[in-house]
């Protein structure tokens, strides 16, 4: 069969005629279009199944015998029995039938009579009326159509203004902007002229004899010291500042002279230190030692009723108590100076150091000191009493801070490491 469909190549009685005459079949009871729509189908079909991998169906349908369809009965060709046509339901359906037709033909002769009593003049009439009026609605169309672009070329000039208005207008806000800039950079330069007419010059050192400084500035240059601002750096940043009120100073103290003002704060402030011992007599010491960078430190504070201050700050090259003990008294001698009237041992009365082996022995050997016979104040049984010593716990924690910031530190930068691998 699919041979047979090729070699037809479309043409529909050939494929018909070649197939009856292969298989004996009368060409009469087979219908052309059926037998090579079914034919089709199978071909189509032969070609889907080859391309699959498993050829079961395909070696099935080739096997299989091809099946013509079904023989072609005419209906043109049968024959309506005598009977039929005389039973009472084909008679009932003919009468009516019949009764339809003579309506059709009533209704068509009545409007044959209408069409010819209609008079025909009075249409062509109406008709010639409707022209009239046609003619007349296209004139006032065209009239309207006139003063349309009448109107237009109207508007078209009055846009043509409005573009020409608007560009003089943007012309003469650039104008306004040009002098708006004009008037800014004058009023600026007026603005400068003022200034260096009213900059003020100050002088910060006094009329009286030798020339020292004023206390206001040192007064600032001790706040400058106190925050550890270089001494080469202050005269700069007090012109600086002064400059935001269009003033400058004149006369500032240079760099060596900002160093004997540094000087001239480490003795107010040992003479601070002395005021605060004298009102108190309630006072404990608090000690400690660090090594920064390579170099070995050792303070020592005062802490009265109300507050705690610095007493000292030295280097020492090595940490044995000796060393300590002597950098505790150059520190209390400093303080005490050539004024006996004040002795910080006699007010002592609490020691407060780390945990070190060190310090408790820095302890005993200044107690042994504070207790020496040669003090006056040794004479009543109350002054005998000795220092008490207080140890800080807050070390060990410092320690395992300084541990845990270091990992943490570590496990931050692992984690960030990680988070760009991710990303």
């Amino acid at each position: 069969m699919e041979s047979v469909y090729y070699i037809a190549r479309g043409n529909i009685s050939k494929f018909h005629h070649d197939m009856c005459s292969l298989w004996n079949v009368p060409s009469d009871n087979v219908n052309k279009r059926t037998l090579y729509t079914k034919a089709q189908r199978g071909v189509d079909l032969m070609k889907k199944l080859r391309k699959f991998p498993d050829k079961k169906r395909y070696n099935n349908l080739c096997a299989s015998e091809f099946v013509f369809p079904k023989a072609n009965d005419d209906k043109c060709k049968r024959s309506i029995d005598e009977q039929d046509e005389k039973s009472p339901k084909k008679q009932c359906v003919i009468n009516n039938q019949s009764c339809i037709i003579e309506k059709l033909r009533n209704d068509i002769k009545v409007l044959k009579d209408k069409l010819r009593n209609l008079k025909l003049y009075r249409l062509n009439e109406k008709m010639k009326r409707k022209d009239i009026a046609n003619q007349s609605l296209r004139k006032k169309v065209i009239d309207l159509q006139c003063k349309l672009k009448e109107k237009t070329s109207k508007t078209s000039s009055k846009y043509t203004q409005c573009d020409l208005q608007n560009s003089k207008v943007k012309e003469i806000l650039k104008e306004n902007d040009k002098l708006k800039d004009l008037l800014d950079e004058i009023n600026n330069n007026q603005d400068d002229v003022e200034d260096e007419k009213e900059c003020k010059i100050i002088d910060f050192r006094l009329d009286t004899k030798g020339r020292p400084y004023s206390a206001k500035l040192r007064q600032v240059f001790y706040e400058f010291r106190s925050r550890n601002v270089g001494v080469e750096h202050i005269s700069p940043l007090i012109n600086s500042v002064l400059s935001l009120v269009n003033t400058t100073a004149v006369n500032l103290p240079s760099k060596s002279s900002a160093a004997l003002l540094t000087c001239e704060l480490g003795i107010i402030g040992r003479q601070h230190i002395k005021e605060e011992i004298k009102t108190s007599d309630n006072i404990s010491m608090l000690r400690d030692g660090t090594t920064k960078k390579g170099h070995h430190f050792y303070g020592v504070e005062i802490s009265t009723n109300q507050k705690i201050i610095t007493a000292g700050l030295r280097e020492v090259h090595d940490g044995k108590a000796s060393t300590y003990v002597d950098c505790v008294n150059e520190i209390i001698g400093d303080i005490e100076g050539e004024d006996k009237s004040i002795e910080v041992k006699t007010k002592v009365k609490n020691f407060m150091t780390d945990r070190c082996a060190t310090e408790a022995k820095v302890n005993k050997i200044l107690t042994s000191q504070f207790n020496n016979k040669d003090h006056d104040y040794l004479s009543t049984d109350s002054n005998k009493q000795e220092p008490n010593s207080f140890k800080c716990g807050v070390h060990p924690l410092l320690q395992m801070s300084d541990v845990c910031i270091k990992e943490i530190q570590n496990l931050e930068k692992v984690r960030a490491l990680v988070m760009m691998m991710r990303i």
